[in-house]
């Protein structure tokens, strides 16, 4: 978690990492829904993969949502999440045939622009990274058939006869792993820094509504307090009056007169700052 993170901003990623979540279960239920439709549209071998891959997106999901809920590690909740995404699409696109696989590698995509839109750009590269390793990764391990083909993929085969076809596909995904996080990160990144000092900006107004309300009250109260003070200066005034040959009467009142006197001044500057700005247009000679 960044050090000067606020409470807004905690929850805020909090609420985005839920809608993730949320997002998630859609998103893998669509694509495990097309998968399992295409098996038996064309008459293709059941793959447990797909089975074992959604029980376990389900089950951590459900794990995700509750330290979410609990907000409870967040941003570890984040990175793993993502991370094990990727190992999940990349085992899903190798029982989907590799190079001919459709479905999954497009939730490639969708976890990169998670990553940049939930946490950061940079978090939107590192997981371009990530997912540029794993399919590098996964492509040259079937290339040099170290991760045989399901037999009903004679196409993927095809696709990989031809080396230079093969890694044209692979560099073409990278740049656009890459240039997803760097588009969506940088447009994601000003959202938040316009949210930000919009928040901030909320905050300095209601602060200055506070002061001006403050400045209200403050010159009403300097009427209620000027008027008692009115009354001492007088008070003071016919002391000094009766006891003329009194000196050390005389130090005394003088002393009350001149506290007075600084309280009355601090009561005039006071109210004169609670008044509202008057302008006094007026020609003048630069001469």
């Amino acid at each position: 978690m960044k050090v000067k993170e606020t409470i807004e901003e905690r929850e805020e990623f909090a609420t985005r990492m839920e809608w993730l979540i949320i997002a998630r279960f859609i998103l893998y239920g669509l694509a495990t829904t097309i998968v399992i439709g295409r098996i038996f549209i064309e008459s293709c071998p059941f793959d447990l993969i797909i089975v074992y891959i959604t029980l376990s997106i389900i089950f951590l999901n459900f794990s995700y949502l509750f330290l979410t809920r609990k907000r409870l590690y967040l941003y570890a909740v984040a990175y793993v999440s993502l991370l094990i995404d990727i190992l999940f699409i990349t085992l899903g696109t190798h029982s989907q045939g590799g190079l001919a696989a459709t479905i999954f590698p497009l939730n490639y995509i969708v976890i990169i622009l998670g990553a940049s839109i939930l946490i950061s750009k940079r978090a939107g590269i590192i997981i371009a990274t990530v997912s540029s390793i794993a399919v590098v990764i996964l492509v040259s391990l079937e290339c040099l058939n170290l991760l045989p083909f399901a037999s009903y993929k004679a196409i993927g085969l095809a696709m990989y006869q031809d080396k230079g076809y093969v890694m044209m596909i692979v560099i073409s995904r990278v740049i656009f792993f890459y240039a997803v996080a760097i588009v969506s990160g940088y447009l994601a990144d000003r959202i938040k820094g316009q949210a930000r000092e919009i928040r901030e900006k909320g905050q300095q107004l209601i602060y200055m509504e506070r002061m001006a309300m403050a400045a209200k009250i403050a010159g009403e109260s300097a009427h209620e307090i000027k008027n008692p003070l009115a009354v001492i200066k007088s008070g003071l005034y016919y002391l000094k009056r009766i006891l003329p040959d009194n000196e050390l009467a005389k130090r005394t009142i003088s002393r009350m007169d001149g506290a007075t006197q600084r309280a009355v001044t601090y009561i005039n500057d006071l109210l004169n700052f609670s008044k509202p700005p008057m302008l006094n247009l007026k020609t003048v000679d630069l001469h």
